[in-house]
């Protein structure tokens, strides 16, 4: 029933604006793999899915529908006057690298180095230690959504110099030498939802390539902060990998234990905590205004601590039991359907991003909870900050318009 409900939320995601390339198809999608890839049963520490497991998923899933249907239908009150949306420009980008270049540049004078040094040189220190609580988390939003901006840029043909091209790589290689895998990931997410957005004849003909160089890569940077030995040893995978390819085996097993974490977690049929399991979300000091006790634990439900990856509603469920789970999707679906709904409606610069970073939530749901994430939630803020609207008059909006005539 599970499977035969997915398959239907996915073709009714595309159908919904004919698209294929939707929020709601999206995550049908990366939930039917994630649970297939379960029943494969590669490793030891995987068992059979419970009955009372798919009921979870169902009400997952169909709670995320009905919301991203709800969102992708909701128009929001409406500006009387007509708006431009505002771009940002080279030279404000510009203004912005350099601005998260020096707060970067702070924060490994004050952490004493990189990780990938620290590695290196065998300190024993990690990714764990860089970076300045809360400005680190807010550092790397900026640094997607500028990303993400220089790639438009560059895609729109105003890179004549590559200077935005440089600016790219450099992003990408800071985040390898922080070896911060999950920035790396959504960053790549994103960065291909934007180029099928803006050109999809790119993507097309290099998606796989490219996919399978990241999954190479993904596991390149496993062996440096695990060890290929390592991660063989806690995987109980019953079969050998060359070490060069061994991203097939970090993958499937990032995919396929959030499955297994959360059928262990529904098996125990523990009585919910409340707002306790939400403590790691929460800011220190406003926890004692919702009675959490930050100090709380709740993984005691993983099969294995090797892999903590349990998706993106466990904690609601912990804390409220199916109705978290209800709760939590629904949000995903609304968001999921509002940013949809508005590039579809109108696809400029500032809904291209809002869109690649919902679907970047959405594709890593089977991960973590990324929307209470700070490095993707705040992406949010920063591109609605930096993608300001203001009002203009009948002139002013013909000469917008026959402008944007005149570039298309």
């Amino acid at each position: 029933m599970y499977f035969s409900l997915s398959v239907a939320c996915f073709v009714l995601g595309w159908l919904s604006r004919g698209k294929l390339f939707n929020p709601l198809s999206a995550f049908s999608a990366i939930w039917i793999l994630v649970v297939a890839l379960s029943n494969l049963m590669l490793s030891g520490w995987q068992r059979p899915i419970n009955n009372s497991t798919y009921m979870v998923l169902i009400a997952m899933q169909i709670s995320f529908a009905i919301l991203f249907f709800f969102g992708n239908g909701l128009r929001l009150k409406e500006i009387t006057k007509p708006v431009l949306r505002l771009s940002v420009s080279p030279e404000q980008l510009n203004s912005l690298f350099k601005i998260w270049l020096a707060i970067e540049i702070i924060e490994i004078l004050y952490s004493g180095g990189l990780p990938i040094v620290w590695h290196l040189l065998g300190t024993g220190k990690t990714y764990f230690d860089f970076g300045i609580p809360s400005v680190h988390g807010l550092m790397n939003s900026l640094g997607l959504v500028i990303l993400l901006i220089a790639s438009l840029l560059i895609l729109d043909g105003k890179d004549e110099n590559h200077h935005f091209r440089r600016i790219c790589i450099f992003i990408f290689l800071f985040y390898l030498c922080l070896v911060t895998r999950q920035v790396i990931v959504s960053a790549g997410i994103e960065l291909i939802i934007v180029i099928y957005l803006r050109k999809p004849q790119l993507i097309i003909h290099k998606v796989v390539p490219v996919a399978l160089l990241s999954v190479i890569l993904f596991g390149v940077v496993g062996n440096l902060r695990t060890g290929y030995e390592a991660f063989m040893y806690v995987s109980l995978i019953r079969s050998d990998i060359p070490e060069l390819f061994v991203g097939f085996y970090w993958v499937y097993m990032y995919l396929s234990m959030t499955i297994t974490n959360i059928n262990n977690l529904v098996a125990m049929n523990l009585d919910p905590i409340g707002m306790n399991a939400l403590s790691g979300f929460i800011p220190t000091v406003f926890a004692p205004l919702f009675g959490i006790d930050t100090g709380f634990f709740t993984a005691d439900y993983l099969v294995t601590s090797a892999f903590n990856v349990s998706g993106f509603f466990v904690y609601f469920y912990q804390g409220f039991s199916i109705l978290g789970v209800i709760v939590i999707s629904a949000a995903y679906g609304l968001i999921g359907g509002i940013s949809y709904r508005k590039f579809s409606e109108d696809p400029c610069e500032r809904n291209i991003l809002l869109l690649a970073i919902a679907m970047q939530i959405v594709l890593l749901s089977f991960f973590d909870n990324m929307l209470l994430y700070l490095p993707s939630s705040f992406q949010f803020v920063v591109v609605l900050l930096l993608y300001r609207r203001k009002s203009i008059d009948a002139l002013e909006r013909i000469n917008y318009l026959s402008k944007k005539t005149d570039g298309d």
